[in-house]
């Protein structure tokens, strides 16, 4: 539906700015305090069942090399204790949502 889409472009969006980013980090342009920052905001979609979904249907918009540091870095790596996935929505909002619904 509508939502889904709006989910889709919000993460296309926020994961290409990260992507962005990444390159900016690994070319000296970008501190690493601030690319952790940045990276734990990948982490904590990727981390919930959503962004799997998203990053497993979406990856091939990346370049390879980020799309390797992600799947070699991030995908197998939890967030902290106590640290709430990004995509939270409505009264049930501990509870974990997919970031892409039918």
């Amino acid at each position: 539906g509508a939502e889904s889409i709006s989910v889709v472009t919000d993460l296309m969006a926020l994961t290409s700015y990260l992507q962005s980013a990444y390159y900016k980090w690994r070319e000296g342009d970008l501190p690493d305090d601030m690319w952790h920052s940045w990276e734990q905001s990948l982490l904590s979609y990727l981390d919930s069942t959503g962004g799997k979904e998203f990053w497993a249907l979406r990856k091939y918009n990346f370049t390879p090399d980020f799309t390797q540091y992600v799947e070699s870095n991030l995908l197998d790596r939890k967030l902290p204790e106590g640290t709430r996935y990004w995509y939270r929505q409505g009264d049930d909002a501990d509870q974990e949502k997919p970031a892409i619904e039918d």
